[in-house]
């Protein structure tokens, strides 16, 4: 899973990667299921740039529950983010990840873009995204950063 820090090496953008700035909860299902969400979100500092970003990875049972879940997923960011007065999305057709469903979109505001939605379901995991305050026009974050994890999202486990 792509961490704070990779984005901030890989950009090279002063993020706070001591691991104050993140955190991460997993829930495992008595089914098997599982959901670990990871988040960053920075202190209020001149020493940071202020990125927010949201990582959602869900194993399901099924093949259709995970379908359920990344249409559900797509729907909650088209709805949030139109629905603001000020903010719309503008869906990425041309840049797809090796998921078998796929949703990319840019966020923008005052129609400046400033941050990505990302759904990506392989089989039954999916796995979503959330970025603000950062945006680069090259789409680098999905393609070189994003991309790799989501070839190997099947094989995803959560260890002890």
């Amino acid at each position: 899973m792509t961490t704070a820090k990779e984005i901030s090496e890989f950009y090279d953008i002063p993020l706070d990667t001591s691991g104050l700035s993140e955190s991460a909860t997993i829930k495992e299902w008595t089914d098997g299921a599982f959901d670990l969400s990871y988040s960053y979100r920075p202190p209020n500092s001149e020493k940071y740039k202020p990125l927010i970003y949201y990582i959602d990875i869900s194993k399901r049972n099924s093949i259709d529950e995970a379908e359920t879940e990344f249409n559900i997923i797509k729907t909650q960011f088209n709805n949030t983010w139109i629905s603001a007065p000020d903010q719309s999305v503008k869906v990425i057709e041309n840049i797809l990840v090796s998921g078998d469903q796929n949703y990319y979109a840019i966020r923008k505001s005052n129609d400046e873009p400033f941050g990505i939605l990302l759904v990506v379901r392989k089989e039954n995991i999916v796995y979503s995204m959330i970025m603000s305050e950062f945006y680069t026009d090259d789409h680098s974050l999905v393609i070189s950063l994003i991309e790799p994890d989501i070839k190997h999202l099947k094989e995803f486990k959560i260890t002890k």
